[in-house]
């Protein structure tokens, strides 16, 4: 697209992993797409977190080619390790029982957002404008007129939608009256990348504590992927910890399941929250990902939903191109809206079933914990359900992601 454009069909608010993925599986739509990003579009790069990306996440970035360049960057998951600290029974899921390639791949943020920024520069429909920053958003019948500021100087665009991809604290989702209720998990989580003596040979593991929940994953550096969460008391002890009092705190939690710790990097403390927005449309106006939904990391669901959405809308907005539709059309974003809910709704459910229900220290309910475990073990068909609950592919699936239902199907 040419520089010297304001006017587009389509514009994304936010250059993060939301508004990247959307960009990226819209760019072959034939809309015209801008991408606002306020910031100098570095800091998705440095991203330190890893993300756990489903099964169906693959095939929805394979289907638009998107995956060849990533799959460099990932470690595959094919075995997954659930237990409970200080309890027994323990339940273990595994790829090749569910004839699937990976039961999930980790990859660092920040390469797959250089992966998905680069996808974007090089697709002839789509810009991104760095350094600009939205100031005022005004719906009118037939756009949506935006207020930015670039580089310190005012400007007037205006789009057909909008797409706000512009994080948690997000000032359009305010701005465009779509509040979001909120819940404090009192918990953040701890994010680094530690060292063990043994190698992780594609095994993950999900431990639930006193504290939250701990996920080690293999990651594409030879180290693991920690995510552990930790009361907020627990985390202001642990800003202080050494890097060995940090791996000895660590290893006393993990058990020997996964080796010894040896190592550990820098580390990165998120609070967590549950968030959600009750309504996710408005006027000419959509909202994805941190801006419409926070849940927390256990299980590896957020992003995953966020592709899925992605995917739902880019087919959406695909649709109305070829049959001449307003992209903005209130009855094309309600139906998404409403298509989306179903899977938006199991995602928090799950989450927060599992983030609240095992912090709880009651004997009698860590002991049917430690039994539920322990029986799942023993029923292949649940473990098969909740795999693929965690790929989202018990839900209608956009057609963006044919690939997956046709590989389904002859499965």
């Amino acid at each position: 697209m040419s520089e010297t454009e304001t006017n587009p069909d389509l514009i994304i608010a936010g250059g993060g992993l939301a508004g990247l993925v959307q960009a990226v599986l819209l760019g072959s739509s034939g809309w015209r797409i801008t991408v606002l990003e306020r910031s100098d579009g570095l800091s998705a790069l440095a991203d330190p977190r890893s993300l756990a990306l489903s099964e169906s996440t693959r095939r929805i970035l394979d289907s638009v080619g998107a995956w060849d360049a990533l799959s460099s960057e990932c470690a595959p998951v094919s075995h997954i390790d659930v237990s409970q600290r200080g309890a027994f029974g323990s339940t273990r899921l595994h790829a090749e029982d569910e004839q699937l390639p990976a039961l999930g791949y980790v990859v660092p943020a920040g390469a797959l957002a250089g992966i998905l920024r680069k996808a974007v520069d090089d697709s002839p429909n789509c810009e991104i404008l760095t350094q600009t920053s939205v100031e005022q958003v005004q719906p009118q019948e037939t756009g949506i007129e935006l207020k930015t500021r670039k580089d310190a100087v005012p400007q007037t665009m205006s789009a057909r939608l909008l797409i706000a991809a512009d994080g948690a604290r997000s000032a359009l989702r305010d701005a465009l009256g779509l509040h979001a209720e909120e819940v404090d998990y009192d918990q953040s989580a701890v994010v680094a990348e530690v060292e063990m003596d043994q190698e992780a040979k594609g095994w993950a593991y999900e431990r639930f504590t006193d504290t939250g929940p701990l996920a080690l994953l293999p990651h594409p550096s030879g180290r693991r992927a920690l995510v552990w969460a930790l009361s907020r008391d627990g985390v202001r002890q642990a800003r202080t910890w050494s890097d060995s009092r940090f791996c000895r705190e660590l290893q006393q939690v993990l058990g020997s399941r996964a080796g010894q710790v040896v190592d550990a990097g820098p580390r990165n403390f998120y609070d967590l929250t549950f968030r959600r927005v009750r309504q996710r449309v408005g006027t000419r106006s959509v909202l994805i990902g941190d801006a419409a939904y926070g849940f927390h990391p256990v299980a590896a669901q957020g992003f995953n939903l966020v592709v899925r959405d992605a995917a739902w809308l880019a087919q959406e907005l695909r649709d109305a191109k070829q049959e001449g539709t307003d992209p903005g059309d209130p009855e094309l974003l309600e139906g998404y809206a409403c298509s989306r809910d179903t899977d938006a709704q199991r995602v928090a459910g799950f989450t927060d079933f599992l983030a609240r229900g095992f912090v709880i220290q009651n004997p009698l309910i860590r002991g049917a914990r430690a039994a539920s475990l322990f029986a799942l073990e023993g029923m292949p068909q649940c473990r098969t359900r909740l795999i693929r609950f965690g790929m989202g592919a018990d839900l209608p699936q956009a057609d963006l992601a044919l690939k997956m239902k046709e590989e389904q199907t002859h499965a």
